[in-house]
């Protein structure tokens, strides 16, 4: 039987807590959430028809970037791996690159870059929850938003003076990243996804 939550919990308590839950829960205020309710997958047709898409872009994320930190001293993560946002808050990324020295740990050590695909539904909402608890996280350089069912991502680069957003929109675009060298096409994370053909 699975152990019910307490009211509140430490990000120390609730990873402890959710190794043992049958569904993925990030930690808001103290407070266990579902995952699939804050990527807006709500009832049995969001589920057999939004999944999909989203766990395929990020496979393609997480493949494209293992493969170029194949040697490099940062990893790259799926969503089991936790990220300490804020005290009471922690959340699963759909991708994550710690730069930490591997150890066995339920949250990245050193977060350097996370992504999140979006759906529809909660672009807006859910980048400005998401943005409010990443921005804190003093190791993270880069924060990812790039949407479900169109070959367009939102970049958020940390600099000297703060955070500066780029847009990067169509399959011919080239996503950045902190790390020497490493860049993924947006033709890489879209591949193999039926898109939404653009407004005429």
């Amino acid at each position: 039987m699975l152990a019910k939550a307490p009211d509140r919990m430490t990000a120390e308590e609730f990873l402890d807590w959710e190794q043992h839950q049958n569904e993925k829960h990030e930690l808001i205020d103290g407070r266990p959430v579902l995952r699939a309710i804050r990527k807006g997958w709500v009832g049995p047709q969001a589920m057999a028809g939004g999944t999909t898409f989203h766990d395929h872009i990020a496979g393609n994320v997480y493949l494209g970037l293992r493969s170029r930190l194949r040697g490099h001293p940062c990893r790259a993560h799926r969503s089991d791996l936790a990220v300490r946002v804020a005290v009471g808050r922690t959340r699963y990324p759909d991708v994550s690159v710690d730069c930490a020295p591997l150890v066995r740990a339920l949250a990245a050590q050193q977060p350097r870059v996370v992504f999140e695909v979006l759906s529809a539904s909660n672009l807006l909402s859910d980048q400005l929850a998401l943005l409010d608890d990443y921005f804190g996280v003093d190791t993270l350089r880069q924060i990812v938003f790039v949407e479900k069912d169109r070959p367009i991502g939102v970049t958020w680069k940390r600099h000297e003076a703060g955070w500066h957003r780029e847009r990067l929109e169509g399959l011919e675009a080239i996503l950045e990243l902190p790390m020497r060298g490493v860049s993924l096409p947006l033709t890489e994370i879209y591949d193999g996804v039926p898109l939404e053909s653009p407004p005429a």
